[in-house]
């Protein structure tokens, strides 16, 4: 419901909600339920997801971070780690390949 006076609206249709902490749910919610209507849109039963961090960079982004953060006196140690964790990224991206294949 709008609180500025302005017409009653649904929730899903309130922006200001479904932004907020309380509409976390239905934005969780709602990365299952669109991907699942296209799959039954175009006929795809077999799914394979990959959860993980959105955070994580791929080792190209994170080498490039690294070298940014050493040529601007940027914190290394963020950079390092994040080529460290790079890795994981790629080799999600190898796993993908392979059980695509």
């Amino acid at each position: 419901m709008s609180d500025n006076g302005d017409e009653i609206k649904p929730a899903y249709l309130d922006k200001n909600f479904v932004t907020s902490k309380d509409g976390r749910p239905l934005r969780i919610l709602s990365e299952y339920l669109e991907p699942a209507a296209r799959f039954e849109y175009y006929e795809i039963s077999d799914t394979i997801v990959f959860y993980g961090s959105a955070r994580l960079l791929s080792k190209d982004a994170a080498e490039e971070r690294l070298a940014t953060a050493q040529k601007e006196n940027g914190d290394l140690t963020v950079a390092q780690q994040a080529l460290e964790l790079s890795r994981y990224y790629e080799d999600a991206r190898e796993l993908a390949r392979r059980l695509t294949e």
